[in-house]
């Protein structure tokens, strides 16, 4: 399929408040055009709040920082950032064809409708409103008996020698987590190499891309 767009949108940059700023391929805006960036890389941003936000695997995350030369991400997923529990009952997952996990990074198992009182390396959590009390364990593991509903979720790594600090685990959560893109210089020249460029006696027009 070729898609005639604007040339100037194909060269377009995202940024969005004091941490990131000038991020071009293989990411793109949500505005611009679908072939100028991968699918799983759209950002987007919160004019209010100056936030970038992305969406994986339908949840959505916080855009922390990034690092195009290091090809780098921190995102922490967008419930976390307000609140001590994750709102949403579905576990942190990347697309392994995309990202990869950084070794920094540490996945926290949330246990609901819990009837016990206390457990060993389980720290109990309030998570505040009509949230009740969630149990979180430093590692994934399925649900105890006594334990109704569970959700994995990722963040900054922590120390597990010794139970959860509840404070710790939200500040934990609110870091966020890194992963690293798998999109590479090869890919970016592939895509160079599939533009074909189409002038006008004055100007130059468009660009076509083949995608």
């Amino acid at each position: 399929m070729i898609l005639l767009v604007d040339f100037t949108s194909w060269f377009n940059t995202f940024s969005c408040g004091p941490n990131i700023s000038g991020i071009g391929y293989p990411f793109r805006g949500s505005s611009d055009p679908d072939c100028c960036g991968h699918r799983s890389l759209v950002l987007r941003c919160d004019e209010g709040s100056n936030a970038t936000t992305m969406e994986m695997a339908g949840l959505a995350y916080r855009v922390l920082e990034m690092d195009q030369v290091q090809e780098m991400l921190r995102i922490a997923r967008e419930e976390t950032m307000s609140s001590a529990c994750p709102a949403v009952m579905a576990n942190t997952t990347l697309d392994y064809l995309v990202f990869d996990y950084a070794a920094t990074c540490m996945n926290y198992t949330f246990f609901y409708g819990c009837r016990f009182e206390k457990a060993v390396h389980i720290t109990r959590v309030a998570c505040g409103g009509d949230g009740g009390d969630a149990y979180v364990a430093p590692w994934v593991v399925p649900p105890p008996p006594v334990c109704g509903a569970s959700v994995v979720v990722s963040g900054a790594l922590m120390a597990v020698d010794k139970p959860l600090d509840a404070a710790e685990l939200e500040e934990a959560l609110k870091h966020g987590f890194q992963i690293r893109w798998k999109m590479d210089a090869a890919s970016v020249g592939r895509r160079e190499a599939a533009a074909v460029m189409i002038w006008q006696p004055t100007r130059l027009s468009a660009i076509a891309l083949i995608c």
